[in-house]
């Protein structure tokens, strides 16, 4: 059985890639829009794909098949995978990914034998405004240059995903027709019996590569049916099927000129399911040159604490080892996320140290199982991670049981003022591209489940600043002013849930220095060693707590615990 068929590929124009700013982006995107139907190949000169898939060495021979449906789709499924490797360019060129600046080596600074600790720390301090001054004009720059090839990537990324679904829908059909020759191959025929007076033949219409075949009957002359009989072992009868939304029937069946009949039965609809995997879609490697870019640069900025030793005195394991141990219970949950070092920002000291420490407490003191307890720290609170993980233990949650969820590191606040919370592995520009990530959303997945208590607490800030005593922002070389809005709000099951929170929708999230943790979570769990149980209770506690300790730092380090949701609840 051989069949032609034609398939036009539109192949996308390139991109020139130059300069950077507003006015040349846009006059670049103008530009690739217009010229999009202008440089499409020209309709004698494209290629002919399915000749061209003909052409390559036949996959390995169906075979004999009892279930010919099935292995229909599966037979489908290997065409599409050959046949897109061999799909011409939707792109022909992706602009280069923006070279990272080299930033100002760092100054190996030690105090003098008789200089002050008070004028080191002074000198320090030039220093590092100095380096973060050089940077701030390399981070503006690069910047600029990045966010144009990022809008340039996403009108490629659109057009690039338009193309390949229409290629996509195209060699579908085509596909399943070859994977019908090859599981069906040709027909034969088997007369079983022939009535001469109201000249009806009966007959079998068998596949050759498969189990398949229908009885069927031909109005046909006494002479064509002899012939038929005396040749019935050259005879190929046609049988055509029709491919509807991933469906396929039988339409008919002929001999020669003859249509046979058979009974409504036999156009049964057979289904076939074929899923197309995007991994192993590979358009000449285009699809993964498609990425966006980072604009910020890594260390940007100086940690002071390389040049100044700073000891802590973490006195939470000793509460903790003299406070008295809770019983377990395997109706208690904990999801605990800290990222301290992100791959694309700054620093969050402590947060390591504190989701760790927390892990314990709701151990020790919760009696929340270790086989209950899921916590991602750094490299492992990546985005699929926490979003997998989360998906997972939902599904071991039972009616009664208790969530205590715990986040610490950097939040993100966006245009319509929804809060984020920012994986290590995501860019700080594009977390708002992912629903999954804002804090309602998750406050959501927590209290649709079985679940009849979620206690959240979130140590982090959403001004989007990088520290209390700076107005630089997680967005290097973009203020947030007029960008991203400051009042933050987050909804969730008012009646299931309390959300606790490190500070109000202006302060910045402290690290406590003498304690090795974060404020708001050293003081967090402190109180939750000391027995407290009622959710008001210890927000009232640990809010005084933080806002003494943090009111010491100076008025631009203020921090004031907030609580919402019902603060009945008990831990």
């Amino acid at each position: 059985m051989s069949q032609k068929f034609s398939l036009s590929i539109v192949v996308a124009s390139l991109i020139n890639f130059s300069g950077c700013g507003g006015s040349n982006s846009q006059t670049a995107k103008n530009k690739f829009i217009k010229n999009q139907d202008e440089n499409r190949i020209a309709k004698n000169d494209r290629e002919n794909a399915f000749f061209e898939y003909s052409q390559k060495p036949n996959l390995k021979s169906a075979g004999f098949s009892k279930k010919p449906f099935e292995a229909l789709s599966n037979r489908t499924q290997e065409h599409i995978n050959y046949f897109i490797k061999y799909n011409p360019n939707a792109i022909s060129e992706v602009p280069k990914e923006i070279v990272t600046p080299e930033l100002p080596a760092v100054e190996k600074l030690q105090q003098g034998r008789f200089e002050k600790t008070v004028e080191f720390r002074e000198r320090v301090q030039k220093v590092v405004d100095a380096r973060e001054s050089q940077i701030r004009d390399i981070q503006e720059e690069y910047r600029k240059k990045v966010e144009h090839r990022n809008e340039i990537i996403k009108i490629l990324q659109s057009v690039n995903n338009q193309v390949n679904k229409e290629f996509i829908a195209k060699i579908v059909p085509i596909a399943t027709q070859y994977a019908i020759s090859d599981i069906f191959g040709e027909f034969g025929i088997i007369p079983k019996d022939y009535n001469p007076d109201s000249e009806i033949l009966l007959a079998d219409i068998k596949s050759k590569n498969s189990t398949y075949s229908k009885s069927v009957t031909f109005k046909i002359s006494p002479k064509n049916a002899e012939e038929i009989y005396n040749n019935k072992d050259s005879l190929l009868p046609k049988v055509n099927f029709e491919i509807i939304n991933s469906t396929i029937s039988l339409q008919n069946i002929s001999l020669n000129e003859h249509i046979a009949s058979f009974d409504n039965s036999f156009k049964k609809a057979e289904k076939i399911e074929v899923s197309i995997n995007n991994s192993s879609v590979n358009f000449s490697g285009i699809d993964k040159q498609l990425t966006i870019q980072s604009a910020n640069l890594k260390d940007y900025k100086i940690d002071k604490s390389q040049f100044i030793d700073s000891e802590y005195n973490d006195d939470l394991p000793n509460i903790l080892t003299s406070s008295p141990k809770a019983q377990t219970d395997y109706t208690k949950w904990a999801f605990i996320i800290g990222v301290e070092k992100y791959r694309d920002t700054d620093y969050v000291p402590y947060s390591k140290r504190s989701s760790e420490m927390f892990k314990k407490v709701v151990s020790h003191s919760l009696g929340v199982p270790e086989r209950n307890i899921y916590l991602l720290v750094d490299t492992d609170a990546t985005t699929t991670a926490i979003k997998d993980s989360l998906k997972r233990m939902k599904e071991n949650i039972k009616t009664g049981d208790t969530i205590y969820f715990y986040y610490s590191g950097h939040g993100v606040p966006n245009a319509n003022g929804k809060a984020y919370i920012l994986p290590q592995d995501k860019f700080v520009d594009y977390v708002a591209d992912d629903k999954a990530l804002q804090l309602d959303e998750i406050y959501k997945n927590l209290t649709d489940s079985k679940a009849n208590k979620v206690i959240a607490f979130v140590d982090s800030c959403f001004s989007g600043r990088t520290g209390a005593e700076t107005d630089e922002t997680l967005f290097k070389g973009k203020g947030v002013a007029g960008i991203y809005a400051r009042d933050i709000s987050t909804e969730f099951d008012k009646k299931r849930m309390a959300v606790i929170t490190a500070g109000g929708k202006n302060e910045f999230s402290n690290m406590f220095d003498k304690r090795g943790h974060r404020m708001f979570s050293y003081y967090l769990m402190k109180d939750i060693l000391s027995g407290e149980k009622n959710i008001e209770a210890i927000h009232n506690r640990v809010q005084r707590n933080v806002l003494d300790e943090s009111s010491k730092k100076g008025d631009r380090y203020r921090q004031t615990p907030e609580i919402d949701g019902n603060k009945n609840l008990n831990l």
